[in-house]
């Protein structure tokens, strides 16, 4: 999933919004109760500056500011697809010429 606003309208003071991750990934909650795995993490305002929020930004903005992250984390994922399928790709065709006869590709 990626990262989220979540907005507290009852909190008096600014931010009135906190920023959450979602995670489904078994890596992310295999260290959790298995019965009832946590998926949503509240993220600590000491990391708010290097992902780009900053308190005095509206909902909005913030909004925006999560959209790009989750953008920016789907394309590298989609990166690492391609990358992977390339890799194996590359590993079917060696195979391929090792099971050859006479140095010839055989065809599949």
């Amino acid at each position: 999933m990626g990262y989220r606003l979540k907005k507290l309208p009852s909190k008096k003071s600014d931010p009135q919004w906190k920023v959450q991750y979602v995670s489904y990934k078994k890596s992310d909650i295999e260290n959790f109760d298995q019965t009832n795995p946590r998926k949503t993490w509240d993220v600590g305002k000491d990391r708010w500056k290097p992902l780009g929020f900053y308190k005095y930004m509206t909902f909005e903005e913030a909004k925006v500011r999560a959209k790009q992250l989750n953008a920016q984390k789907q394309h590298k994922a989609q990166e690492e697809r391609i990358q992977q399928k390339h890799f194996y790709q590359r590993i079917e065709i060696m195979q391929g010429i090792e099971q050859s006869q006479d140095g010839k590709l055989l065809k599949k």
